[in-house]
């Protein structure tokens, strides 16, 4: 069956599903990722210059590509492929946009998973070990290594480079993220100890505030890691279906080409609806980044109304109303 790519066309019914869903998922994947940049480069409550919001930038990013380009252009294609045409390099645009935006996803989850070790086993170090200088190299390397696999496609095409991209990034991140999440469980439960320890000793007011000072970073560093678990298992739950629909359609020979192409534009909307899922974890399950998001929204309304008062008034006016706007929002 390997013909079925690209001699057999896709059912016209499944191409303007795709076609459908690619438009929603353009919509929901730039606005919360968008959020989340916005957030942290403006970082209004400023608690967010941390390793972790860097590198949670960086996957906001790389699904940001996933948002503004792949979803667009796939819903592009997939209104070509219902008409019975459809540029070759669209497909193209499609395809390498697919995997240097997956990729670079998939090892951002990766480099969260490795900020989360270091957050909890050296808490002292975190900083030093993790400085915003490293942050910018990992991710510039994630950015240039997606960019350089994702040019094995121009070699070996669509359905075999998707067993690349599965093996070189997806199922390397799951066992990243699955030994960093033993790691961190097992740290925690060193941490709870000797913060019982703390609980059973008499000491004076200095081992009193040096306890509620180590605790109230565990119980910060909990809620980010839990939301990082959310993360991942959001993760799992996309990608492991899309996984197997890709090794059915490098391995099955007999399947029909109606369900080959319903696997091929499945594994693909899994793969890009995890973009759309991050965002919205970040905002519901930390705190932090919901009343960030909450407060730009504030500034927003405060300026337009601000700026309705500029456009009526004198100069001097002018002046105090833009001035109090922008106070608004520090």
């Amino acid at each position: 069956m390997a013909h079925c790519f690209p001699d057999v066309w896709a059912p016209k019914a499944l191409s303007y599903f795709s076609a459908i869903v690619s438009l929603i998922l353009c919509l929901f994947i730039a606005i919360g990722n968008l959020s989340i940049v916005t957030a942290v480069i403006v970082d209004p409550l400023k608690k967010l210059r941390s390793p972790f919001s860097f590198f949670l930038v960086n996957l906001a990013v790389s699904d940001l590509v996933v948002g503004l380009f792949t979803m667009p252009v796939s819903f592009e294609v997939h209104l070509d492929e219902a008409s019975g045409y459809i540029p070759k390099y669209k497909v193209y645009l499609l395809h390498m946009s697919y995997f240097i935006s997956s990729t670079a996803s998939v090892l951002s989850l990766g480099a969260l998973s490795v900020d989360r070790f270091v957050s909890i086993r050296w808490p002292i170090e975190y900083r030093s070990r993790l400085s915003l200088r490293r942050c910018a190299v990992i991710s510039v390397f994630i950015w240039v290594f997606s960019g350089l696999i994702s040019l094995v496609y121009l070699q070996v095409g669509y359905i075999n480079h998707l067993m690349v991209f599965v093996h070189l990034s997806a199922v390397i991140t799951l066992i990243l993220l699955a030994a960093t999440y033993w790691q961190v469980y097992l740290a925690f439960r060193r941490q709870s100890t000797h913060l019982r320890s703390f609980e059973n000793e008499t000491g004076n007011e200095a081992s009193q505030a040096e306890r509620d000072r180590e605790l109230s970073r565990v119980k910060t560093e909990k809620k980010v890691t839990r939301a990082f678990l959310y993360i991942l298992g959001l993760f799992i739950a996309c990608y492991l279906p899309a996984i197997v629909m890709i090794y059915i359609l490098q391995f099955c020979d007999e399947c029909s080409c109606e369900l080959r192409h319903s696997l091929r534009d499945l594994q693909f909307l899994l793969v890009s609806a995890n973009s759309a899922m991050n965002p919205f974890v970040c905002t519901i399950r930390l705190g932090v980044f919901r009343k960030s998001i909450a407060k730009l929204l504030k500034c927003r309304r405060v300026f337009k109304r601000k700026n309705f008062v500029v456009s009526d008034s004198q100069s001097g006016t002018c002046n105090s109303a833009i001035s109090l706007s922008i106070e608004s929002c520090k």
